[in-house]
């Protein structure tokens, strides 16, 4: 595309980079969502249909109606277009959507000169998703919450990569090898692409060489997780690891890419297996480390992920979403002055790392500080305000506050357009606050959904958020013992986070309860046996360096 640059709608639009500068400030798009943009843009005025941009965008994949449909939701948030009164993107319904906005080049004058910038967070973790009938490729819905808390690691540079040096001809593998790596920790589309080109001519150089090898697994796992790859670019990357393994069946690196290619596909025993044998040959190996231990928290088992946090120094930790990750874990454990410590060093890494002020305004909740709650997802919002989980969190904190009307706007703010799999905690809190108001009918239809489809979700996931959730849904419906059953069930599965359960106002009528109040105090027991390994993690010391950034 000749003008890469352009104003649209008066917003000043990098279509290479990815960048819309609003009002607002910069707003980053997603992958998938600027080459939609991009198509809009090459036949501005025109009506593409649906299957010409699916097909554009992803092609060889099969996806669903539902992908393309949050990709241009994603792009009016960020034009702050409105559906039903559009000046941006046109909606004709079965058929396509039309770039309609004014566009036009923005002048060298005003185009200012590049330099690196943080992404645009994807939706984390905790935000749920059943994957029944989702519209996301995932080869196996058992693994959907670790893949969506690993697709949130998406710190570093998005700068354009720059062309490599022409003297990458006299470079030895093991140089090629070292460089592509590089390339792989700024984890943007540009920068894989050019991973696996270094990591290609490496192997070309010494097709025995075990760690390029490794990386070039490691970087079509990533098209897979991160850049919605279709499940053929997972088998090839399978076929990578296996050689990395068969090469270097010492080398923690091979068994950690293969745990991680196995991950993406489905394939989660295996994957954990993969981790734990990159462990057993490298105790300290971070990256193997804390995959696993994100898989095991995402099942509930946060003593487990802590421990082999312990395992490692994490004064090493430079991405924002490892120290995110061990701040979440010890959360939901109780060690909320910890968790604290390693959710703002994340921020202090990456300070738009959207699940860490997530995270961070629960924890202002449950201790009271109602203002400083406000406060963080206010800041937050002003940096980003298109991104659904804040507008979750702010929703958080003005129900908790008895704002039910501000929570509302929030909710259907950060719901528009949403398929109704994803963020179900969110609908349902939507729910609760509308059930007299228009859109009755409509949650309605979400809720009996809920009701029909989350057993399955609970029993196929095994996922204690999905049965708390679950009890969620059952107490809309004012079923105490239905909602005290799921609990345990949650329970069972590993977890339920009771602290933040006694402050929402959507368990209010479990809040006296004494069965509720025994399971709340069966969690807070369980974690305070695991103390001495918790101890061992906090005592290590590990934020000096990334305090210090």
């Amino acid at each position: 595309m000749s003008d890469m640059v352009l104003r649209i709608d008066g917003r000043r639009v990098d279509l290479r980079a990815g960048d819309i500068q609003g009002p607002d400030g910069k707003i980053r798009l997603e992958p998938r969502v600027l080459e939609v943009l991009q198509v809009l843009v090459r036949h501005r005025g025109e009506l593409v249909s649906k299957a010409e941009l699916l097909a554009t965008v992803w092609p060889n994949t099969a996806v669903s109606d539902d992908v393309l449909w949050r990709c241009i939701a994603a792009l009016r948030r960020a034009f702050g277009d409105d559906p039903t009164d559009a000046r941006v993107i046109e909606t004709r319904p079965r058929r396509g959507y039309r770039l309609i906005a004014e566009v036009g080049p923005v002048m060298a004058s005003q185009t200012p000169r590049s330099h690196p910038s943080i992404p645009y967070d994807a939706v984390g973790r905790r935000h749920l998703a059943w994957g029944l009938g989702a519209s996301i490729a995932l080869a196996g819905a058992a693994a959907l919450i670790f893949f969506a808390a690993i697709s949130s690691q998406r710190g570093g540079s998005t700068a354009v990569t720059e062309p490599l040096s022409p003297a990458v001809e006299t470079w030895s593998a093991v140089d090629l090898t070292r460089a592509g790596r590089e390339y792989y920790r700024r984890r943007t589309p540009d920068a894989t692409s050019r991973a696996i080109e270094l990591f290609e001519r490496a192997v070309s150089l010494d097709p025995n060489h075990a760690l390029a090898w490794a990386g070039l697994a490691d970087s079509h796992a990533r098209r897979l997780d991160v850049f919605d790859a279709d499940l053929a670019t997972g088998q090839r990357a399978l076929q990578l690891a296996d050689r990395a393994v068969a090469l270097g069946p010492q080398l923690p690196e091979s068994h950690k890419a293969r745990g991680y290619v196995l991950a993406n596909l489905g394939r989660t025993q295996e994957a954990m297996g993969a981790y734990r044998r990159a462990l057993e040959l490298a105790p300290d190996f971070t990256p193997a480390a804390v995959n696993l231990g994100v898989m095991l928290g995402a099942r509930g088992r946060y003593g487990e992920a802590l421990a082999l946090y312990t395992m490692v120094d994490t004064r090493t930790l430079e991405r924002a979403i490892d120290l995110h990750n061990i701040g979440e874990a010890l959360y939901y454990v109780g060690r909320y002055g910890e968790a604290r410590r390693y959710l703002t060093a994340a921020l202090t890494v990456d300070p738009l790392q959207v699940e860490s002020v997530v995270v961070l305004t629960r924890l202002d909740l449950i201790g009271g500080r109602l203002d400083t709650a406000r406060r963080r997802v206010e800041e937050a919002l002003a940096a980003q305000p298109a991104a659904r989980q804040l507008l979750i969190a702010a929703a958080e904190v003005e129900a908790v506050t008895g704002n039910s009307a501000i929570a509302q706007r929030h909710l259907w703010s950060a719901l528009e357009d949403a398929p109704r799999d994803r963020y179900l905690d969110a609908h349902i809190r939507l729910i609760h606050i509308d059930r007299e108001q228009e859109g009755e009918a409509r949650l309605d239809e979400f809720l009996r959904m809920y009701r029909e489809q989350l057993p399955a979700a609970v029993a196929l996931q095994g996922s204690w958020e999905l049965a708390q959730v679950a009890a969620a849904v059952a107490l809309v419906d004012g079923d105490q013992e239905a909602a005290l059953s799921w609990l345990r069930r949650a329970a069972d599965l590993g977890h339920i986070d009771a602290r933040w359960l006694s402050v929402d106002p959507l368990f209010t009528p479990l809040h006296g309860d004494p069965e509720f109040r025994r399971l709340s105090g069966e969690i807070a027991e369980r974690w305070r046996t695991s103390d001495a390994q918790l101890t061992t993690l906090v005592a290590a010391g590990p934020l000096d360096r990334a305090s210090s950034r």
